[in-house]
């Protein structure tokens, strides 16, 4: 099941993916204290791939941020479903063991970035820009 919540943006809805309730949450605060600067108007969140295919259909994120090692569906698997869904849709995929073949993999697919999770908090929002319109 996905949750949204209001930001002070007025432009993107960004879709936060992770079996890890508290990284999840850490990761949304972490949005939702920086939505006027990024323009973000609402945070989605999602705890496993179905949810997300779910959330993404019903809610039409602008971009989608998602872990990789999830429970079920892989982050790779829900990103090549999502391209399928919506090819211009952003996936910034995150890990905490960075290895170069992910990355290369995650590209494969239409992946747009792959973030090291301990570089996460400097890295998103500079990549949330480079990847919004």
């Amino acid at each position: 099941m996905s949750k949204a919540q209001q930001a002070k943006g007025t432009r993107y809805r960004v879709l936060v993916v992770d079996d890890n309730e508290r990284l999840r949450s850490s990761v949304c605060n972490m949005l939702l204290e920086r939505s006027q600067e990024l323009d973000i108007r609402a945070v989605i969140e999602a705890p496993d791939g179905a949810s997300a295919l779910a959330a993404a259909r019903a809610l039409k994120p602008d971009v989608v941020v998602m872990d990789i090692n999830m429970p079920g569906m892989s982050g790779l698997k829900v990103a090549a479903c999502l391209k399928a869904l919506q090819p211009s849709l952003p996936v910034v995929l995150m890990t905490a063991a960075f290895e170069r073949e992910l990355e290369e993999n995650a590209l494969g697919v239409g992946v747009r970035a792959v973030l090291d999770k301990t570089d996460l908090w400097a890295a998103l929002p500079t990549v949330l820009h480079a990847v919004l319109p």
